[in-house]
């Protein structure tokens, strides 16, 4: 089967799943709030918004990756944009009725999203069902050194991706049979090896129309969104290295000081009985401050809700760990929902840090990292962040270069858009359990 068709089967799949959600709103809005859809342009207009709003979140949360994520995440996804959407459409009804939202009753909104997202989670089985029979498990040739073991355990563990017919450990050459197996396979992976030889395995996989998987280099991401120029009849990559402009840098602290505020103010009641529950615990202190680097390589006093037992670094600083028993149980909690984190509005609010942003690292660790990976400090260019692309898209125990490079990517393609989309993305992995584990 065409490569087009297949494409199409699985669009409309996508499509016939929001049209499906966006109909059950839609028979639900007539059915249960008549005073809101009095004017049929108004009704009409509330549906569109309420679909253009469900099909960006659905997006922006990863819950139309047919057959790149497993059912149970697609579902997790797409329910979470499903909730989202529904609160916003509540509060639209509510404007549109001109009554407050206690006199609007939310139950069949509440029902809406449970039926919504039963819905689904079938048709995202169903579809990733239907693309691993469209797309069958492609052959990989995987090309690299010695440091791309993590991500060669991450694509054999793939395996109804990639089926890996030969790893080639390459140093100052490439072995002989290398160009047989690229002919051979659908999927090439070129991992960190010698400039030259992954220049001259690109243009080979370009010629044979292969696709290939690039581990990326520092000068691979800082030329990633360079502006492409001509200098007379030369094409040039013009790389400004100027970071965000200042008209950019004004709407982030505007944002920064407007929903730290709010955020400090709506969680109060909240940190206070994180509070509480600290001091009931042990009696100790409810406060973990630490020394972090941030912008320009300046030293700021962190402020975190302590999860540890008192004496919990007597030995010196040491990462925490899965099942570290170190971790009171009031601490559990607390780290596993990232309530120990709240403090740190206030971190935000008086301008030492930022809601994203790399995220702040310990002055040991940037000491440590630094030692084999003299580009990190390359991440201070921005002010450091409650949360962050390497946040949302990597793990805790995710490596230091891959974050590295995910804080550059970051750096390098800000936008307030992004921002925002980062902090709907840290909704999600708040509850995803990979997201808080231990080195």
């Amino acid at each position: 089967m065409q490569i087009k068709k297949r494409k199409m089967i699985i669009l409309s799949i996508k499509l016939l799943l929001l049209l499906l959600i966006v109909a059950l709103f839609s028979y639900t809005f007539f059915r249960y709030y008549e005073p809101a859809s009095q004017f049929v342009k108004g009704n009409f207009f509330v549906i569109v918004i309420y679909g253009a709003i469900l099909y960006k979140l659905q997006k922006i949360y990863g819950a139309f990756e047919v057959g790149f994520s497993p059912t149970w995440e697609l579902t997790y996804s797409g329910s979470l944009a499903i909730v989202m959407s529904n609160v916003l459409a509540y509060l639209l009804i509510c404007l549109i009725a001109n009554k407050s939202f206690l006199y609007i009753n939310f139950y069949p909104l509440l029902w809406l999203s449970v039926l919504q997202g039963v819905v689904f989670g079938i048709f995202c089985a169903f579809a990733n069902r239907v693309y691993r029979q469209l797309y069958p498990i492609s052959d990989l040739v995987a090309i690299c050194t010695g440091q791309d073991d993590a991500i060669l355990e991450k694509l054999q563990a793939a395996s109804t991706r990639y089926r890996i017919c030969r790893i080639v450990v390459t140093g100052d050459s490439i072995p002989a049979g290398v160009w047989t197996s690229i002919e051979q396979c659908d999927t090439i992976f070129i991992g960190t090896i010698h400039s030259k030889l992954r220049e001259l395995l690109e243009t080979y996989c370009y010629a044979q129309s292969k696709k290939v998987y690039l581990a990326p280099s520092i000068p691979d991401i800082l030329t990633r969104y360079a502006t492409n120029i001509q200098a007379f009849d030369s094409p040039v990559f013009l790389c400004r290295n100027k970071g965000p402009s200042v008209e950019q840098l004004f709407l982030k602290r505007t944002m920064d000081i407007f929903l730290s505020g709010l955020g400090l103010i709506i969680a109060s009641p909240l940190m206070l009985a994180v509070a509480v529950a600290i001091k009931l615990n042990d009696g100790g202190p409810i406060f973990f401050k630490q020394a972090r680097i941030t912008r320009g390589n300046r030293i700021f006093t962190l402020l975190k809700f302590r999860s540890m037992v008192i004496d919990a670094e007597k030995n010196g600083a040491q990462k925490a760990v899965d099942k570290d028993d170190r971790i009171t149980k009031v601490g559990k909690f607390i780290r596993a929902t990232r309530l120990d984190e709240l403090p740190q509005l206030l971190n935000i609010f008086i301008g030492d840090m930022s809601l994203v942003g790399p995220r702040p690292e310990r002055c040991e660790n940037v000491e440590e990292y630094s030692e084999f990976i003299p580009e990190f400090s390359l991440r201070h260019k921005m002010k450091g962040g409650l949360t962050g692309y390497a946040q949302v898209y990597g793990r805790y125990n995710t490596s230091p270069m891959d974050k590295l490079n995910m804080d550059l990517l970051y750096i390098e393609d800000y936008s307030i858009f992004l921002d925002i989309k980062i902090l709907l993305l840290t909704v999600k992995i708040i509850f995803m359990k990979e997201s808080t584990q231990g080195f």
